[in-house]
């Protein structure tokens, strides 16, 4: 007997995996559309020469389609299916069919099913052209064709004991759950069926050990197999297999995914992984971001604090990098760092060049330059806008100047400095001098210059600093408030701090001027200007006058000295109070530590409740925000002299009310407000997370001490 051909081999081979594929996919197809699919196939064989060769032939081709279809087996490419003509076929005469031919080889296809289906009879074969069909429902075809191959009902299929519309019914129900819904649900079902005796049961046979849990798979109290069982809650056998096996070792607890999953992937971000990142980030933003100038509209949050313009994402990710790499934790990627940072800290933001932090200036730059196709008295009305805000911002900044070199030639003509001798000693010594204060942004102690990693993501004990600057002698008084003695920074404490400096630091002038930013709440409101009120009233001062500077534009004094602060403060190795202030004194001639309070609150500087101690006695200002200057002077008391601008004439208005009494001389200790102390879960944070860091053993029981009777 010849050998077949290698290319009829191959064509062969080609016919069986298309005829592997056509089974599949004709599924309860009409006669016509089987014949079709014959022909396919047929067109990959040849003729035989012989009998013999027909015979070997017809060995060779009887294809192996027994057993269930699987994945494994394939599909045949695009590349194996024959190639199909453009043109459609010239209709062949009568007779002239190659079915007439005796001699021709005949294949019989007998396709094998994927599990659980097969092919109906003709009679009982919906039509299944779903694609000539818009609107045919998938499930329900589907349904219709579903038979499976046990006994379970009559001897016969178990899936006939269900309509197609219950069996489309059932499937639905499933998909209208979520995956992990279907899991916890299927995993319930496999809880009931399951036989965990350790016995079988038998009723004929002798009762042995189980070897492994028997399942039996009921729908509605009615047995069915496994493959109806599946079909029905539209799972794979596999996906079955693997959630009998995952409550044998498990039970009812919700199923976990290899891959493929992100709650058990292995890239999956930990709650310590995102925190670390985030308090790296808002520590960095501690030590080198700076805060908006109070409220500023715009912005929706109070809080915002603007990092260096020099300063990238970038830069600060591989801080983080070299950080992690110490610390032997876990470093996320770049992208996730950046989702950490917008997401948890939307208030640290990265100043961008040739940005301004006046929301005034941004918004008239914007109006200008979205001005090019208006007419020119629109455009000129913008542009004067923005020229009426520069101006006002030189002239008050050309008053803050000059009171600056004023106050310099008085403090160049004597020789006094700011010590902390009373300032009724000194009375008289100068006639008027100019003095601005502001908060600094807190520091953290303990601080290191070789800053440990693992420090980056904990709160160490925090540091405030107030400075008042006193311009005619270029020093300035810095108050440290420890984390213990920090009444918040409202009005009480900045008139608490402010006024410890102008009794015990002041160089005793009589005209007092005073700068300050415009914040609202620490120093544009109505107790601070009842405070220089008052020290007219009880002749402390002859005149107090108090401006307020641009709101984005406050870059003054008391900021320069903090700079050269903070810089003596970086490359110095901090771990009490006492480190803080021999650091604020080296740091420069310009600098003065004065202590709030040590660790232990031990007061050094009250804070008082100005707030009861003024009480009812006084009016606030209508308008208050709109004023940038405030003159109060003993030879009209009571009445405060209000101008929004340098060069607008002054407003007249009293505050004192008719019926409020002669106000005391000085404040008394009733008006105390006690330190707040640490809580004691805060202390037992610093003495179980920070007390490691400070390398000196009294340093340690000062800053992270053990909580007292624990």
């Amino acid at each position: 007997m010849p050998e077949p051909s290698d290319e009829a081999a191959k064509r062969e081979k080609r016919a069986k995996e298309v005829a592997k594929a056509l089974a599949f996919i004709g599924c309860g197809a009409s006669p016509s559309d089987r014949l079709e699919m014959q022909d396919v196939v047929d067109t990959y064989f040849t003729h035989a020469e012989d009998s013999d060769d027909q015979e070997s032939g017809d060995e060779d081709d009887e294809l192996d389609l027994e057993g269930e279809y699987s994945d494994e087996e394939g599909i045949a490419s695009d590349d194996d299916l024959p190639p199909v003509p453009d043109t459609e076929p010239e209709p062949m005469e009568e007779g002239d069919s190659d079915m007439d031919d005796p001699d021709r080889p005949v294949v019989v296809i007998q396709p094998t099913l994927p599990a659980g289906f097969a092919i109906l009879p003709p009679e009982q074969q919906p039509i299944l052209n779903a694609h000539h069909g818009e609107n045919e429902d998938t499930e329900l075809l589907l349904a219709q064709n579903f038979v499976c191959k046990c006994t379970y009902f009559n001897n016969g299929p178990c899936s006939r004991r269900y309509t197609p519309e219950e069996l489309r019914d059932a499937r639905e129900s499933m998909n209208e759950m979520t995956r992990g819904e279907q899991e916890m649900y299927i995993l319930g079902m496999i809880r009931a069926l399951t036989n965990k005796s350790s016995k079988t049961v038998r009723s004929k046979q002798k009762n042995m050990d189980r070897k492994r849990n028997h399942t039996k798979f009921l729908v509605e109290g009615c047995q069915v197999c496994r493959v109806t069982f599946c079909f029905m809650y539209r799972m794979s056998k596999k996906k079955l297999t693997n959630l009998q096996k995952w409550y044998k070792t498990n039970r009812m607890t919700p199923y976990l995914r290899k891959a493929g999953g992100r709650v058990v992937s292995r890239r999956l971000l930990s709650y310590e992984d995102i925190s670390r990142a985030y308090s790296f980030i808002c520590n960095y933003a501690e030590d080198h971001a700076i805060a908006l100038p109070g409220r500023v509209p715009g912005f929706k949050r109070g809080d915002v604090k603007l990092l260096p313009c020099s300063t990238t994402k970038d830069a600060i990710f591989k801080l983080y990098v070299a950080a992690m790499a110490e610390t032997e934790h876990r470093c996320m990627k770049y992208t996730s760092f950046k989702n950490v940072w917008l997401r948890l800290c939307p208030n640290i933001i990265r100043c961008k060049p040739a940005t301004d932090l006046c929301w005034v200036c941004q918004q008239n730059q914007a109006i200008v330059s979205m001005s090019s196709n208006l007419p020119e008295n629109e455009k000129a009305e913008r542009c004067r806008n923005q020229l009426n805000h520069l101006a006002h911002v030189d002239e008050e900044r050309e008053l803050y100047r000059q009171m600056v070199k004023d106050a310099g030639a008085v403090g160049e003509t004597t020789e006094l400095k700011l010590t902390s001798d009373s300032a009724s000693k000194k009375r008289g010594a100068v006639k008027e001098m100019h003095y601005s204060f502001d908060f600094a942004q807190q520091v953290h102690i303990p601080a290191n210059p070789l800053q440990p990693g693992p420090i980056y993501f904990l709160t160490p004990r925090k540091c405030g600093i107030f400075g008042v600057c006193c311009e005619g002698v270029r020093q300035q008084v810095n108050y440290l408030v420890d984390e213990g003695m920090c009444s918040g920074k409202g009005s009480n404490s900045v008139i608490s701090y402010l006024h410890h400096f102008l009794n015990n630091y002041s160089l005793g002038e009589d005209s007092l001027t005073l700068h300050c930013d415009n914040c609202s709440g620490q120093n544009k409101n109505r107790y601070m200007l009842w405070y220089c009120m008052w020290r007219t009233l009880t002749k402390k001062h002859h005149s107090v006058t108090l401006n307020f500077m641009v709101s984005g534009h406050t870059k003054f004094a008391p900021d320069g000295n903090f700079g050269i602060l903070k810089r003596r403060f970086a490359r110095s190795t901090v771990e009490c109070l006492d480190d803080m202030e021999e650091v604020v004194s080296s740091s420069g001639v310009c600098n003065i530590a004065q202590l709030v309070g040590d660790e232990q609150q031990n007061v050094a500087v009250p804070t008082y409740n100005w707030q009861d101690f003024f009480g009812n006695s006084y009016r606030p200002l209508p308008g208050i925000k709109s004023y940038h200057h405030f003159r109060f002077t003993q030879d009209e008391p009571g009445v405060v002299f209000a101008k929004k601008r340098v060069q607008d004439p002054e407003t007249r208005l009293q505050l004192v009310k008719p019926s409020a009494r002669e106000p005391p001389q000085d404040i008394d200790d009733s008006f105390a407000i006690p330190p707040p102390g640490l809580n004691l879960d805060r202390q037992w944070y610093l003495y179980n997370s920070i007390r490691e860091y400070c390398l000196n053993d009294d340093a340690k029981n000062k800053t992270c001490p053990r909580p007292i009777g624990h």
